[in-house]
């Protein structure tokens, strides 16, 4: 990837942040697509050993 391509990424990503979903937190609070992306992405990282050996 170019480097141009990289920080028109990176610029692009940044506005999740202030995306907000059509859902809410269990405090009451939306949540934005960023924080959201960044939770499923920590579930993934640390459940993919235990998935990935049970389908095995």
């Amino acid at each position: 990837m170019k480097h141009k391509n990289i920080l028109k990424f990176f610029h692009e990503i940044e506005a999740l942040k202030k995306l907000l979903r059509h859902s809410w937190l269990s405090d009451g609070r939306q949540e934005s697509v960023a924080e959201h992306t960044w939770r499923i992405t920590m579930m993934a990282l640390i459940l993919y050993d235990q998935m990935w050996l049970k389908y095995i």
